[in-house]
């Protein structure tokens, strides 16, 4: 993860598991994904669906609840916005409480 000038802020790993898969049509994966960054992580975690055909070109706009996270940011809730770039991928964090 960087900022918009290029500093690296954290990392991030991601776990797909698939759900469904229709040829040449949509497939459906469960992401879990922990940010981490320098004074704690942030978890998300849902559905999404990709095209299959078109996944790497042009994935589109997906938001994702916070499922929960650790050190400043334990207890955040609220939802991930992964906008592709089409890479990197920016995300931005909207959090409803603290």
């Amino acid at each position: 993860m960087a900022t918009p000038q290029g500093t690296v802020i954290g990392t991030y790993s991601s776990v797909h598991t698939v759900l469904s898969v229709c040829a040449n049509g949509p497939y459906e994966i469960l992401n879990t994904t922990t940010y981490e960054l320098p004074k704690g992580t942030i978890l998300t975690g849902g559905n999404e669906v990709w095209m299959s055909n078109v996944a790497a070109q042009s994935p589109t706009v997906q938001i994702m609840p916070i499922t929960g996270g650790t050190g400043l940011n334990a207890g955040v809730s609220g939802t991930s916005t992964n906008v592709p770039n089409p890479w990197p991928i920016d995300v931005l964090f909207t959090f409803t409480n603290k």
